[in-house]
């Protein structure tokens, strides 16, 4: 009885022996766990690919040559009817731009105090941390606020299209005080009030 249970652990130790200096089998199924792994990984990488173009247009809109030089009149008729209404559209532009102002003052904030405690307690990581996040958090929101305010601008003045100059280099031209604009949360005045 105990030769059995020898002959079986030199079965294994002589299969094992073989497998190390003979690794065929292994390396066959490496090559089919990679072959598998690219298959998957050009099939997510098309998916991607796809996902990318779809928020590629919904940021962007359609290609330039695919869009309509509409006027803001054109642009709000042809809209469907369960659509917000303009001072429902305004009242939304501003609340984002709050947001984002709000938004940007939190990240200013939390960024000055990681960076005072990093100081304080002679961590870089938490300097360099502290300004990341306002560095990286400011221009953000800076840019949602300023496609908000020129969203209500538009609104305001009822321009949208290239021939009504509509676009943000004519309201930044018209608007000296863009910038402030922008920066302006405009509690003074309800959402729905016009400029």
């Amino acid at each position: 009885m105990s030769d059995q249970p020898t002959r079986s652990r030199l079965r294994r130790a002589g299969g094992t022996a073989l497998r190390i200096l003979f690794p065929f089998s292994a390396m066959r199924q490496s090559a089919e766990l990679a072959r598998r792994e690219m298959d998957r990984t050009k099939s997510n990488l098309i998916v991607l690919r796809e996902l990318g173009q779809g928020a590629r247009d919904a940021i962007a809109g359609p290609k330039a040559g695919d869009s309509r030089n509409e006027s803001f009149d054109e642009a709000m008729a042809r809209r469907r009817p369960e659509a917000m209404t303009a001072p429902e559209l305004r009242s939304h532009f501003l609340w984002r731009k709050r947001i984002a102002i709000g938004a940007a003052v939190v990240f200013l904030v939390s960024a000055i105090v990681k960076v005072a405690l990093g100081l304080l307690s002679h961590s870089t990581r938490d300097v360099v941390l502290g300004a990341a996040c306002g560095l990286g958090g400011q221009p953000l929101m800076f840019v949602i606020a300023l496609g908000a305010q020129l969203r209500l601008w538009q609104l305001d003045n009822h321009r949208l299209s290239v021939s009504e100059r509509g676009g943000l280099r004519d309201f930044m031209r018209e608007c000296p005080g863009w910038l402030r604009a922008t920066l302006n949360p405009e509690f003074h005045r309800r959402p729905t009030e016009e400029a």
